[in-house]
């Protein structure tokens, strides 16, 4: 069996696939570029699985069959059983119905995705509610060349999101510390009255001690503001 060489304008071979081509994205089918179809190739048959997926690994996301001989299959392929336009495809039952259904590992899982595609000698009779194992019995015997192309898919933008709210956590707590400098000022102002009738011992003592907490309560509270500030900006 002849080999085809499969790759994608959007991600190279076992590297990431975009967001745009995701279940967390637009879910757009990626643009696929095959060389090395042999002369006699009739259709072409598409099968996307996920390699990693913990209950049933090779779980199937996408069926798509009697594809016209091209070198390139457009990206952004719409939903239905039957579609002619940008390209006559064919869909079948899969994690997408009738269409395709991108990368959605969960959590955070970095799960690998295969795109073979096959060159087949016929056009496939085959209803709109066949499944993979339907499409891999009908062009049995029939497959002239096939190629695979895999890519990746890790949901990144869990851990940016993480990130931008532990930013906004650190901003606020600078803010609160900045408002706390400024008060403890104004405590410590508020005693100066006190201080400044010295023939009052017990009134001249509580105005000294309460400034000086104060000026301390000051320093801690603008240093730590200054400290989450910049811990804010290296976000």
């Amino acid at each position: 069996m002849k080999e085809l060489f499969i790759k994608s304008s959007q991600f190279e071979n076992n590297d990431g696939i975009p967001d745009c081509c995701s279940g967390y994205g637009d879910d757009k089918s990626p643009e696929l570029h095959i060389e090395g179809l042999p002369a006699e190739t009739v259709t072409l048959a598409i099968v996307m699985d996920d390699l990693d997926h913990p209950i049933q690994p090779g779980f199937n996301h996408w069926v798509v069959w009697n594809i016209p001989p091209v070198s390139i299959i457009p990206g952004g392929l719409p939903q239905g059983a039957f579609v002619d336009e940008p390209i006559h495809i064919e869909q079948g039952i899969a994690y997408g119905r009738h269409c395709y259904r991108g990368p959605k590992p969960p959590f955070n899982w970095n799960h690998r995705y295969r795109f073979t595609i096959y060159a087949l000698s016929k056009k496939i009779q085959l209803n709109s509610e066949s499944k993979k194992d339907d499409l891999l019995n009908a062009m049995d015997g029939y497959v002239l060349a096939k190629g695979e192309l895999i890519g990746k898919y890790q949901r990144k933008h869990i851990r940016m999101e993480k990130e931008v709210v532990k930013g906004h956590r650190l901003k606020i707590a600078g803010r609160i510390c900045y408002g706390l400098a400024v008060i403890s000022l104004m405590v410590g102002a508020s005693f100066h009255g006190y201080r400044i009738h010295p023939e009052n011992v017990e009134n001249y003592n509580i105005g000294v001690a309460m400034g000086i907490t104060m000026v301390i309560a000051f320093m801690i509270f603008l240093v730590a503001g200054i400290l989450l500030t910049f811990l804010e900006k290296r976000k």
